[in-house]
């Protein structure tokens, strides 16, 4: 049985307006590597590396496949930036003019630097005994960079204050030094800005190598608590916002749509299929299978967590059920798969009941064509010792499959709709 009309299911009520912006597909870092040959040695590094951290290593932060991001503006005169939002963070910063000439005498270096294969993913002074690349020079040099001297909403209240982001890979040296007016490119229903007048953000000095060849300037993160979406609040008909994907595997091309304040009317349905018990955006799963009656050897042990990333270009899970799948789709131990090949759609169960819901990912969302024209399957391990094991991680071929809708109130429900064209 279906839930009631989406705004009830998540008890909301009109105050404000709605917001619909362009998620632009465009070329991954990975896809960039995959077509000049050096994918390969780089991921066997990456590996060698998380085969290092401990099962305390939290971070699961991976750029290397972002493939979907937005215009977002800073300033007056604004100054435009590409930039991509994260679903599960509350960070947000930009590439800051100086970063192209920063230096410093006590270098941030993260404890991975020091690691089996983590030189390569830590700029030169993190470095011993590792010769300094091009990608040193160049990372900076890419990016579109923020000069608050030429903005005249900058406002500037107190001493600079350091606060650097590690992530998986990579790390960001930066500081907090001062505020400005933000404003999101919105083309629905009239084409506008979603604006917050005076917002802090970090601003980057320094960019690890993890960031060469990424397709944004800078990261806003809609996840629990988010800053952003805490003073657009007020501003918006609901608390709540809903990503669509499109099929397109075109680059440089709307891939999809965002809308701030409600569902997605024209691309979504308004009933919910499915709505979260847990917080944090945060859903179970019991079951995962391409059977509507999973086999013994995939069926999950216990239920598991999982999270929504727009970062990943796959499934992410446990390692011995992956396998499983793998093999179940005709897939070979690294993810190679016949590109004609004809993939039945994965069925997970999302609910425990004695009917239980089952929520489907079509087959053809599953099957990644890379640039040197072979395929691989979008299901992918967890990597070993990781504290998220025994969770999962649904990327694109999720979000291909269904709209999902974050409310941003109380307790940072997720919910999932049919995508209706």
């Amino acid at each position: 049985m279906k839930l009631l009309i989406l705004f009830v299911v998540f008890g909301f009520a009109a105050a404000g307006l709605v917001y619909q912006q362009s998620l632009i597909r465009v070329e991954s870092r990975k896809m960039k590597m995959m077509k000049a040959g050096t994918w390969d040695a780089y991921h066997k590094e990456k590996q060698t590396l998380q085969q290092s951290f401990d099962n305390k290593h939290q971070n699961m932060n991976d750029f290397d496949e972002v493939q979907y991001i937005a215009n977002l503006y800073i300033g007056t005169p604004p100054q435009a930036f590409k930039f991509y939002y994260d679903v599960n963070s509350q960070d947000f910063w930009v590439t800051d003019k100086s970063c192209e000439n920063f230096y410093s005498d006590i270098p941030h270096c993260p404890s991975f630097c020091y690691k089996p294969s983590g030189a390569i993913f830590c700029n030169q002074k993190c470095r011993q005994n590792i010769a300094k690349t091009d990608g040193d020079e160049r990372i900076c040099i890419q990016k579109t960079k923020y000069d608050s001297t030429k903005s005249s909403t900058f406002y500037h209240p107190n001493e600079p204050r350091e606060n650097n982001r590690d992530y998986e890979f990579g790390y960001i040296v930066a500081s907090f030094i001062g505020e400005d007016k933000i404003m999101l490119e919105a083309e629905a229903p009239k084409f506008g800005y979603l604006t917050v007048r005076l917002a802090s953000f970090l601003q980057a000095k320094e960019l690890s190598p993890a960031f060469a060849d990424t397709p944004f300037d800078g990261m806003l993160g809609f996840g629990p608590s988010s800053f952003f979406l805490s003073n657009v609040n007020n501003k918006l008909d609901k608390p709540m916002y809903t990503i669509y994907l499109n099929d397109t595997d075109e680059y440089n091309v709307t891939g999809g749509l965002i809308t701030f304040g409600d569902f997605d009317k024209e691309h979504c349905s308004s009933e919910i299929e499915y709505q979260s018990t847990l917080s944090q955006y945060t859903f179970m799963i019991y079951n995962i299978s391409f059977d509507d009656s999973p086999t013994d050897k995939q069926a999950m042990q216990i239920p598991s967590e999982v999270t929504v990333d727009t970062a990943r270009s796959s499934i992410v899970g446990p390692p011995e059920i992956i396998k499983s799948l793998k093999e179940a789709a005709n897939a070979n131990e690294d993810g190679k798969i016949d590109c004609d090949a004809k993939i039945k759609d994965l069925s997970i169960q999302v609910s425990n009941e004695s009917d239980p819901k089952i929520l489907t990912i079509p087959g053809k969302h599953l099957i990644i064509r890379n640039p040197n024209g072979s395929c691989s399957i979008a299901l992918e391990s967890m990597p070993p010792n990781s504290a998220f094991l025994n969770k999962w991680i649904f990327g694109v071929p999720w979000l291909k499959s269904y709209c999902n809708i974050f409310s941003f109130e109380n307790e940072q429900k997720i919910g999932f709709s049919k995508i209706i064209v």
